[in-house]
C-alpha cells in the first residue's frame, strides 16, 4: 500500500501554488485522518484504483521495450524511479509512457474532484496515520470484492 501511494505522490507533484503539504500534516491533532470526510476518501480510493490499474498496464508495456533493463539499472544506480530520471536519460518510448501515466493520473485526480495538493495531502496523511491508512485500505478492499 505505501509503495503505491508513494508512487502516486511522485506522479502527481506538478507545480501548483500551494502551502507546503508537510506543514499541514504535521499539525498536532490526535488523528490526522479525522479531517477527511468519508466522501473524500471514497473519491480518493476511486482515483487511486483507476491510476493503479493504468500504472499496471503501462508497466507491462514498458517492460516489453528494448530499453527496460538498461533504464531500470540506470534508475537504480541513481536511486531514482524511472519516471524521475532526467528526460535525456530516458529513452523516448519510456519517457512517453511516463508522460502518459502522469497525464492520466492528473486527469483522474481532477475527475474525482481533487487538486494535486488535496490528493497529496491525503496520500501523505495516510503515511502518518494508521487509522486513516486502515480506512483507505478497507475501501480499496471493498472495491475489489464484487
Amino acid at each position: 500500500m505505501n509503495s503505491l501511494l508513494l508512487l502516486l505522490l511522485a506522479l502527481t507533484t506538478t507545480p501548483e501554488p500551494s502551502a507546503p503539504v508537510p506543514a499541514v500534516i504535521s499539525q498536532a491533532n490526535t488523528s490526522i485522518g479525522s479531517s477527511f470526510t468519508e466522501e473524500q476518501l471514497d473519491r480518493y480510493v476511486a482515483a487511486v484504483s483507476a491510476i493503479e490499474k493504468r500504472r499496471g498496464d503501462i508497466l507491462r508495456r514498458a517492460k516489453n521495450t528494448d530499453y527496460w533493463t538498461a533504464t531500470v539499472q540506470l534508475a537504480n544506480s541513481s536511486n531514482r524511479d524511472i519516471c524521475s530520471l532526467p528526460s535525456h536519460q530516458q529513452p523516448d518510448e519510456i519517457r512517453n509512457l511516463c508522460r502518459e501515466l502522469l497525464e492520466f493520473s492528473e486527469q483522474e485526480i481532477r475527475r474525482h474532484g481533487f487538486t494535486n495538493r488535496e490528493f497529496n495531502q491525503i496520500t501523505l496523511a495516510q503515511q502518518q496515520d494508521r487509522k486513516l491508512q486502515a480506512r483507505i485500505q478497507q475501501r480499496l478492499i471493498r472495491r475489489m470484492i464484487p
